[in-house]
């Protein structure tokens, strides 16, 4: 037993060392990148500049030679750019391989701590603060795809460049057909002149083959090191995501944080925070003439909402005519409602991608961004249904739905929108600024808004005796939704009572990640309701067309 305790203990210190000398040997490797790395900008700097100076000696004299002189310093400046790019590449393979083995060392430290001590509150903490700092799988994706394009394009350019010096092989030929539409007596005058920049450009096109192969080749590492990172990532969140939804959030007791409010709503309504939401607002980016555009978008539809409220209603003038009905005014019908119902989600939404595009954008404008970014989809799918149902809309003339229904469903959208919005705006803000500040009372009360929302929509929606399905309920007292009416209503009432029930206890994680998937699903509901009827109306009208045919057949 000894023997086996003295062996372990050796393999342990031949297991730090090995570590140790690795790590020495990766600072060293590294270091060693880094002077090569500068080596190559320095001597691409120079040849840059002894090309410029040919340049300017060549000032006034063949055209051809200007030419290529002008040639030569284009041939720098992309080998100057293709170093540069590569000391960029560099640093952000070191920086995601770090990335990588950091975010591997944590989940081998806590799945040992899970281990020894169990899953607890505390730790609970520690694993959600890990979570929340995880770099965003989303990124890591449109980087990998960035990179795809980028080695296509440096694969190509590798090409021209290797093509371009196996032509410059053999520089005698290549000047006699440079110069054979020149006059022989300026030909001979000028070649030495063209030789020697011919020369000077081979020079180049080795370093520019070189430096393009290392560059290729450290996108191929990058794309790897990318690659390893997504996959510790992905493993590690699934791991965390699997133990955080049991924990407890946060250990503060209730009453003990509803008296942070006001400290919390003064750091929430900082004028310094929302002053730099419109500094940031006002910076030019990528994503300003969408802002742009959004800002006329929604000046038109004030100007034009009328109009488009006038041709969606005339779009169902002439349903229910068996000879003049058609299915396009029923997608144009569509069109009307989903062009009124964007226009504010598209300013929203450009909004935010105007804050994450600006370059100096402040923690708290970055944060407004994501929750503006999540505010403008939630947005419109609300509003699409809602216009869907205004009166003399889409609901009641194309689908033929019960007044009682479609005026239930306009009201309890527009109330969801009232509420469950801002309440899920200030949340999804506060948990992306501040990692304390949704464990709150502000961040608290806006989840535990949210979800009362959610809960005061579906009581209104699925009462059995005066909800939507009351004219469906009227009809099929023998159906089976109708026997179980009571069940999935106390079902669809009590999932977001049990979700205000977790935020107030704690399990804010438990509570957040249920309420996403909960809205989630209501939104897909939406959509699926709207497809169905889109098609039950074309079967109708195909089965009305068919039947009215058959009836003017039968007359003949």
């Amino acid at each position: 037993c000894i023997r086996d305790r003295v062996r372990v203990e050796l393999l342990q210190a031949q297991r730090d060392y090995t570590a140790s000398s690795l790590a020495r040997i990766q600072v060293r490797v590294t270091r060693l990148e880094s002077l090569l790395s500068s080596r190559r900008v320095a001597e691409a700097e120079q040849a840059r500049a002894d090309a410029r100076e040919a340049e300017r000696e060549l000032e006034g004299k063949h055209p051809l030679l200007q030419q290529l002189a002008r040639q030569n310093i284009d041939l720098g400046e992309k080998v100057t750019a293709i170093a540069s790019a590569l000391e960029t590449i560099s640093a952000e393979d070191d920086k995601a391989r770090k990335q990588a083995g950091r975010i591997d060392d944590e989940s081998r430290k806590t799945r040992q701590k899970l281990d020894i001590a169990g899953l607890n509150t505390a730790l609970g903490e520690v694993l959600l603060k890990q979570h929340r700092m995880l770099p965003e799988q989303r990124e890591i994706t449109k980087r990998t795809k960035q990179l795809e394009d980028e080695i296509s394009e440096t694969s190509l350019r590798q090409l021209q460049l290797e093509e371009e010096q196996r032509n410059l092989r053999n520089i005698d030929e290549y000047l006699d057909e440079l110069v054979i539409d020149i006059d022989p007596a300026m030909a001979a005058d000028i070649r030495p002149e063209l030789e020697q920049l011919l020369l000077n450009r081979a020079s180049l096109l080795d370093k520019a083959v070189a430096t393009s192969r290392d560059y290729l080749a450290a996108l191929g590492e990058l794309d790897f090191a990318l690659s390893n990172l997504s996959e510790v990532v992905q493993n590690y969140d699934s791991f965390l995501r699997e133990r955080l939804i049991w924990v407890r959030s946060v250990r503060q007791p209730v009453l003990h944080i509803l008296q942070t409010i006001p400290a919390d709503l003064a750091h929430l309504l900082s004028p310094g925070n929302w002053l730099g939401v419109l500094a940031n607002l006002k910076s030019p980016s990528l994503a300003t003439p969408v802002f742009i555009l959004s800002l006329l978008a929604v000046v038109i539809f004030r100007l034009r909402k009328q109009i488009l409220y006038r041709r969606l209603v005339a779009s169902g003038r002439e349903i229910g005519r068996p000879i003049t009905d058609r299915f396009s005014f029923t997608l144009q019908a569509i069109g009307y409602s989903v062009l009124i119902a964007a226009v504010w989600p598209f300013l929203i939404a450009a909004t935010g991608w105007q804050l994450s595009a600006t370059i100096e954008t402040t923690d708290f404008s970055a944060a407004v961004s994501t929750g503006l970014l999540w505010l403008a989809p939630t947005l419109f799918s609300l509003s699409i249904f809602r216009v869907i149902c205004v009166k003399r809309g889409v609901a009641e003339i194309h689908f033929r739905w019960s007044r009682h229904s479609y005026e239930i469903l306009y009201r309890e959208f527009g109330r969801l929108m009232m509420i469950y919005l801002p309440a899920g705006f200030v949340a999804i803000t506060l948990v992306n600024y501040d990692e304390h500040a949704i464990t709150g009372a502000i961040g608290r009360l806006a989840i535990v808004v949210a979800q009362l929302s959610l809960a005061i929509f579906f009581y209104h929606v699925f009462e059995p005796r005066d909800g939507v399905l009351k004219w469906y309920f009227a009809k099929h007292r023998n159906s089976l939704l109708y026997r179980l009416r009571y069940i999935w209503f106390v079902t669809a009432v009590g999932v977001p009572l049990v979700l205000v029930f977790l935020s107030i206890a704690g399990y804010l994680y438990t509570a957040g990640t249920l309420t996403r998937s909960l809205a989630h699903t209501l939104w897909l509901i939406i959509f699926l309701i709207i497809l169905h009827q889109v098609v039950v109306r074309w079967l109708l009208l195909t089965q009305r067309r068919l039947a009215y045919h058959a009836a003017v057949e039968r007359h003949k």
